[in-house]
């Protein structure tokens, strides 16, 4: 098989991705029988009657009749023939097993046309060129959609952030409250038990002096070698201090070192308290400084997506330009106006009269489109 075969051969294969209505336009289009009314009105109703046929879309969505469907379309064409016969045609076109045929097959076939001077025909597109620029215009469609929506995405995940980022901030500063609160209550205990500390000392000498006193007595009366005078003076001293009730100073040193412990374990709740309040702060500021770094990174995406969807719809307006060049090629044919006289007889037909006015427009816009393109090349 030469290049231009391989050529010609894709060019049948792309018509099998077009509608029934496209394939039996381009057929027309490019064959002798576009120039008989008579077969362009059957070329028609065998289109009809293939669109109302059921037909599940092949391969890569192609528009293509099963055997079963092909033989009942021939049959209604007044064109039977036996399936191998078909198959032996199908099987010489494409060098291959293939039981599926699209409408432009079948009606090369039921013509008898050649179909590599159909494919190569002035009147017919580039359908390669066609459908690179097709792929090419859905690319850029899909490209362009996506930075849409990362945009669209990336404005939406910027608020967020800065919404999570206010939330953040807000704990911060509570946390910062609580734990400066926090230290100030630690303050106020560390000052309290000193106090309280302070004060228990100052017992713990009354009732040590007092103590200190009794026992000083004690020796000098027991002290043999001291004067009469020296050891009655002292008994009675001693006597005194014996009679006079100590259980007030024990009693307030005891409170005093019950109030010393539960100062000196609020102190100890304070500082634990402290360090998760800390901890809790020091928390808030990583999230905060996370949620900064995530509000600035959505905003830079955004910014990014937004700056890049100028030229990419510029580079799709482009491409669909191209493809509508492309395409116009191929509307400038005896099938395209058959088609459109076709669609406007029967239009007339159901129409309410203002509607038809409508469409008889578009139609005369169209072929003044085709005059203009058929004039211009």
């Amino acid at each position: 098989m030469t290049a231009n075969d391989e050529t010609a051969l894709a060019k049948l294969n792309e018509l099998r991705r077009k509608s029934f209505r496209d394939q039996a336009t381009w057929f027309l289009n490019t064959s002798s029988a576009g120039e008989s009314p008579e077969k362009c009105e059957s070329v028609r109703r065998i289109e009809q009657k293939c669109e109302a046929i059921e037909s599940n879309p092949g391969d890569d969505g192609e528009r293509v009749l099963d055997e079963f469907q092909a033989m009942r379309l021939l049959e209604y064409s007044n064109n039977a023939c036996s399936a191998p016969e078909l198959r032996n045609w199908l099987d010489g076109v494409y060098d291959s097993k293939r039981r599926r045929v699209s409408l432009a097959e079948l009606l090369i076939f039921i013509n008898g046309d050649d179909w590599k001077k159909l494919v190569d025909s002035p009147a017919c597109s580039d359908l390669i060129a066609e459908r690179r620029a097709k792929d090419h215009v859905d690319e850029l469609k899909t490209e362009l959609k996506r930075l849409i929506d990362a945009a669209r995405d990336g404005a939406k995940a910027a608020e967020d952030a800065r919404q999570a980022e206010k939330v953040a901030i807000e704990k911060e500063a509570d946390a910062t409250k609580a734990a400066e609160k926090q230290r100030q209550q630690e303050l106020s205990s560390r000052e309290l038990l000193a106090k309280e500390k302070e004060y228990l000392i100052s017992l713990n000498k009354l009732e040590e002096k007092a103590n200190q006193r009794k026992a000083d007595l004690e020796c000098i009366v027991s002290d043999s070698s001291k004067g009469v005078v020296a050891r009655q003076k002292a008994n009675a001293e001693l006597a005194i201090l014996l009679s006079q009730d100590s259980s007030g100073l024990r009693a307030a040193r005891m409170k005093q070192e019950t109030a010393a412990k539960k100062s000196s374990e609020a102190l100890v709740s304070c500082k634990k308290a402290v360090f998760e309040l800390e901890s809790t702060l020091h928390l808030a500021r990583a999230a905060r400084a996370e949620a900064t770094k995530r509000k600035e990174m959505a905003i830079a995406a955004a910014r990014v997506a937004e700056e890049a969807i100028p030229s990419a719809q510029d580079a799709f307006e482009k491409a669909s330009r191209a493809l509508d060049d492309i395409q116009k090629k191929s509307k400038g044919g005896r099938g395209t106006v058959f088609f459109l006289n076709a669609d406007l007889n029967e239009q007339r037909r159901y129409l309410p009269q203002s509607q038809f006015v409508i469409a008889q427009k578009r139609a005369d816009e169209v072929m003044h489109s085709i005059s203009s393109s058929s004039s211009s090349s």
